[in-house]
Parts: structure tokens; sequence; C-alpha cells
């Protein structure tokens, strides 16, 4: 089972729910101080804690490694809907 985002939250499948604004996700690399790291993010200022991320220990957004796994695959099947669609595209369309 995959993860369902909604305009305000993520469910994943244990039934964890973990707020989100206006069903906006991001990901980046981590800054100099964390180099090669990775973060998640929500809304414009948001952030989704994750399991390597010692200062969230007890925080209850905090995923978990398969609760990561559940949403990267919601994200790759809508980036791959999203190519398809523009794939789909004469060249030079602008829509």
């Amino acid at each position: 089972m995959m993860v369902e985002v909604t305009r305000n939250e993520l469910i994943f499948s244990s039934g964890k729910k973990v707020y989100i604004n206006g069903g906006v996700i991001g990901i980046s690399r981590g800054d100099d101080v964390h180099p090669g790291s990775l973060e998640l993010s929500y809304g414009y200022d948001g952030g989704i804690p994750l399991p390597e991320d010692t200062w969230a220990r007890g925080n209850s957004n905090r995923l978990t490694p398969s609760e990561c796994v559940e949403l990267a695959e919601e994200m790759l099947r809508r980036w791959a809907e999203f190519r398809d669609k523009y794939q789909a595209y004469p060249a030079g369309a602008a829509g």
C-alpha cells in the first residue's frame, strides 16, 4: 500500500498522519553542515523529520524507513505521470 497525499496530510499505510501545507512536498540536498544529506519539506517552510534526524527523537512526525519508501514510491509515480504527459506533446507545442 502507498501513502495517500491529500491537500493537508500524508496518510501512511500504518495509519500515521503527517501535516503538509497545501499538499506540497519537496526534497532537497542538505546544507554545508550536512553535505550529501537529503531533507524533506512541505509548504514553503515546514520540515518533515527523517529517520536519521536525531534532533527529532520523540517527534511523532518523524518518518520511519518504510514510510520514506512509501512516500518515495508515490512521488516517483507522480513524476512519471508528469513526464508521460509531456512526452506525448508534439515537439515545440506550447500546450
